[in-house]
């Protein structure tokens, strides 16, 4: 499945990024603050960091069963990008929270981030 965003900055596409992958597995609507999780990425560049963050949350949804709900990032960038993301959602329950999809994604298995006039844009590939 291949998924696109575009906004002005890179906060902004990540997040973005984020919210549109999420809303794919489930309604964000339905899901509870109840857990909060932490995310620490880091990348030599936007595109690995926007990889390395849709792989993270998928492992969150794949592994520790935590539909997310809403997300907080902090980005840095020195001699390597670093992304903090605060994840807040609750535990999985097939019968309170049905899946958009059939099958749940397993990675991010690449990832694209390009600079354009009004801001960036970008585009990955999740595979299942």
């Amino acid at each position: 499945m291949r998924l696109k965003a575009s906004a002005s900055s890179i906060p902004a596409l990540f997040e973005q990024a984020a919210a549109q992958l999420l809303s794919r597995i489930a309604d964000p609507q339905g899901i509870s603050r109840m857990l909060q999780e932490k995310i620490v990425v880091q990348a030599s560049d936007e595109s690995h960091l926007l990889q390395a963050l849709m792989s993270g949350l998928l492992s969150l949804v794949r592994e520790e069963r935590i539909l997310i709900n809403s997300l907080r990032l902090s980005l840095a960038e020195k001699s390597e990008w670093s992304l903090k993301v605060d994840v807040w959602g609750e535990l999985w329950d097939p019968a309170s929270h049905p899946l958009n999809l059939d099958k749940l994604p397993v990675r991010c298995a690449k990832a694209r981030v390009i600079r354009v006039t009004d801001g960036f844009e970008a585009e990955w590939d999740i595979e299942g």
